[in-house]
């Protein structure tokens, strides 16, 4: 937490307790596309699969190189593999979006993932971490949507955070 979250640290709650609304349908597709942006990982993964049973092929069948080195790309392909596994079933898409409105407090970044702390002033309630979608640089007071995407019956909604203001990819 930074220095700008003390004040608000005794509002702090989590995105249930927000008061949602459904989303027009600008802002709806612009959560779709928001959801899609963050996709972008998943060519990188099929990039690094493909880039890595090519280089099991080459050491596999070279003979310069001891038989346990030949073998090592397979443990990055199983890597990859899991990865691109993990990122599909993470992105699956929402089928309808509620939003609500809120200022930004602070930022982070986790395993290059950008982070948010959202004030909604007008649920008087303070969220320490909600993931950031926008492309916008994002600085303290920038207006921004928390959003929360419900996806099928029975599993937990996705909440994320993207800018109040129309973004270029967004």
């Amino acid at each position: 937490m930074s220095i700008f979250d003390v004040e608000y640290r005794k509002f702090k709650g989590s995105p249930e307790d927000l008061n949602f609304k459904v989303a027009p349908e600008d802002i709806a597709s612009r959560c779709k596309n928001a959801e899609t942006y963050k996709r972008a990982t998943i060519p990188g993964d099929i990039i690094a699969i493909v880039f890595c049973v090519c280089l099991f092929f080459y050491l596999f069948t070279s003979t310069d190189f001891e038989p346990i080195v030949r073998f090592a790309p397979l443990v990055f392909v199983l890597i990859a593999v899991l990865k691109l596994i993990f990122d599909i079933r993470r992105y699956r898409r929402s089928e309808h979006f509620e939003i609500a409105e809120g200022v930004l407090v602070s930022t982070s970044e986790v395993n290059k993932r950008r982070y948010v702390s959202v004030w909604c002033e007008k649920d008087q309630i303070y969220l320490p971490r909600v993931l950031y979608c926008s492309v916008f640089h994002y600085t303290p007071g920038l207006p921004l949507y928390v959003v929360r995407g419900s996806r099928e019956d029975g599993k937990k909604p996705r909440y994320f955070a993207i800018s109040l203001n129309p973004d270029p990819l967004v």
